[in-house]
């Protein structure tokens, strides 16, 4: 097996695995002109062409999303997306490179008031700029997005260069509004109007999964939903686990997940932190959507400020 790849200016250590994926994987490479080391999505396009007709749509659909979404956004605390490239087996997405994820940097130590406060600040900072952003999707019909959701929150999806924040992993995100959220997929072939409720309902990751995402229930602005996520990781991080384990129950079935959302409250043990923190994360964990905290709300709270 070959150890490198050449794509572009581009050199990829193909024997430097960071994940894997059932559309994509991700390499550490190398951009030839300064030798900055970078991460390399590929993304296979034989997986889209075996799918079935609508999910090979929605499958292309999501990735040029993902591609102008991450073009677009420019924050200290958001991975930057360097280049794309594509060839005849895959595309290839050169980005920023993290030294680590946030679960494997508070693994094992318990993180201080202040330094919680510094997380806290930058990932809210990333989400409040993101909800306040306009994206046009020139590779799907000029789409408008005024404001973006991620939707697949989490802490492999936060990395750290250095001491700063960084969000990645756009390949769910959309539009804030759902009334946005419709988007006319053309082919020479094939014409659909693709749901929304297809865009997030379920969608993400099933721990982090909001319980509006769980409950299957549609919300009209979809900043809610990265809320709750960014409020499970602030809980993890803080208290050393996840608020559900402590039930017993097998948090890998989205049904007893379901039940345990609907009917048991959220325990919030005693710690080193104070009063805002804990009136900041009960507010992002507010299980009625209308009184969940909004991002601006988060980043005007007396904890962060």
């Amino acid at each position: 097996m070959n150890k490198y790849k050449e794509v572009g200016d581009y050199q990829i250590f193909l024997y430097k695995k960071l994940g894997v994926g059932a559309l994509a994987e991700v390499f550490v490479g190398e951009r030839k002109k300064d030798k900055q080391k970078v991460a390399v999505k590929v993304i296979s396009k034989q997986y889209i062409k075996s799918r079935d007709k609508q999910n090979k749509e929605l499958f292309k659909k999501r990735l040029k999303r993902e591609i102008a979404i991450q073009k677009s956004l420019k924050h200290p605390n958001i991975i930057q997306l360097f280049d794309v490239q594509e060839t005849d087996n895959s595309i290839y997405l050169f980005m920023e490179l993290g030294d680590c994820t946030l679960d494997q940097y508070c693994q094992n130590q318990i993180i201080k008031q202040e330094e919680l406060k510094n997380i806290i600040k930058q990932v809210v900072s990333a989400f409040y700029y993101m909800s306040q952003q306009e994206v046009i999707n020139h590779l799907q019909n000029d789409k408008l997005y005024k404001g973006i959701c991620h939707l697949d929150l989490k802490p492999q999806n936060i990395l750290l260069i250095g001491n700063s924040i960084k969000i990645s992993d756009f390949g769910l995100s959309t539009a804030l509004n759902l009334d946005e959220n419709q988007e006319i997929i053309q082919s020479s072939e094939y014409i659909d109007n693709v749901p929304s409720s297809i865009d997030y309902l379920g969608q993400g990751s099933l721990l982090y999964m909001s319980i509006e995402q769980i409950n299957c229930e549609k919300t009209k602005n979809l900043e809610v939903l990265d809320v709750w996520s960014a409020g499970i990781i602030f809980y993890e991080i803080a208290f050393g686990k996840h608020p559900y384990y402590k039930f017993g129950q097998n948090l890998t079935n989205p049904i007893q997940l379901q039940e345990l959302l609907n009917t048991i409250e959220i325990q919030y043990p005693e710690s080193q932190y104070d009063n805002q923190f804990y009136d900041l994360l009960k507010g992002m964990l507010k299980k009625n959507q209308n009184e969940r905290l909004t991002w601006q709300q988060c980043k005007e709270h007396p904890f962060l400020i």
